[in-house]
């Protein structure tokens, strides 16, 4: 096992290395971030965040005390600054050659408990992202880092499927090459892409994550509902259209013989 590692007695649950290879970054216990030059194995130094929350607030998931986790990490292009997830709805960024705290990004006003499972540099180092719930993400300037904007699109909380504890919760980041869109993944295995300059979602994928639960063929026309609640119409060779979608799960649906009318049950149990 190679020196660098070998303090981690089992696993490494999160890691991260510089765009320009001189610094590695590993998390071997949810709390403590180790950061090591790639070059000599070196240890730089060792980074334990605490949230206020730590040992305070029971977690939503057992009786004990809340325990600051790392759940996310990124690194600077020189390896300057660490970027860490938590779970208590922020990410704190870290010098790496002091151990300075340089900052807490969050957008909620209220602390609590909550992953944050994805963060990311761009390129150049100059703009951290954060994701959070609701398909939210969060923009910060690493010149002085102030909050930039908030990247948070419409109908962000809604379910598409059956829910599950992080349903909506961005899981991955990353930025195009010249730093012009950011690629948003979700915990629900739906995407979207941003362009930055005009905060404008350009590109979303969704409707894969929806199954079709009826389907009314009429001569050349074709339509079907989903479980997600969206209905749509193709004719002949078009493109798909969805001309209705509405905030809410179905379960089953039955279309008239001539396809004009359609009968829903939704998963909360009332009949449209």
């Amino acid at each position: 096992m190679p020196s660098i590692f070998r303090k981690h007695a089992n696993e490494i649950d999160v890691a991260a290395i510089s765009a320009n290879g001189a610094v590695v970054l590993t998390v071997g216990q949810w709390g403590e971030a180790n950061v090591y030059e790639r070059s000599s194995t070196r240890e730089i130094c060792t980074l334990k965040p605490e949230s206020p929350l730590h040992g305070k607030a029971a977690a939503p998931f057992g009786d004990g005390e809340f325990v600051t986790c790392i759940d996310s990490a990124a690194l600077s292009p020189d390896g300057s600054v660490a970027l860490l997830g938590l779970n208590d709805r922020s990410a704190v960024a870290y010098s790496t050659t002091s151990g300075e705290l340089l900052a807490t990004l969050r957008i909620d006003a209220e602390i609590g408990f909550g992953v944050v499972r994805a963060v990311k540099f761009s390129h150049d180092g100059k703009l951290a992202a954060v994701g959070f719930m609701d398909r939210t993400v969060g923009l910060w300037s690493t010149n002085d880092w102030s909050q930039l904007c908030v990247l948070q699109p419409q109908d962000g909380g809604r379910l598409l499927r059956e829910p599950v504890a992080r349903d909506t919760l961005v899981s991955c980041l990353s930025f195009s090459s010249d730093d012009e869109y950011l690629f948003v993944g979700i915990a629900d295995e739906t995407a979207l892409t941003w362009k930055i300059s005009t905060q404008e979602v350009v590109f979303e994928a969704k409707e894969h994550v929806q199954e079709i639960i009826a389907i009314s063929v009429q001569n050349e026309d074709v339509t079907w509902c989903t479980t997600g609640g969206s209905i749509w119409h193709c004719v002949n060779d078009e493109k798909p259209q969805c001309f209705h979608s509405r905030s809410q799960l179905w379960s089953e649906g039955k279309f008239s013989k001539d396809g004009s009318r359609l009968l829903i049950r939704t998963k909360a149990g009332p009949v449209m």
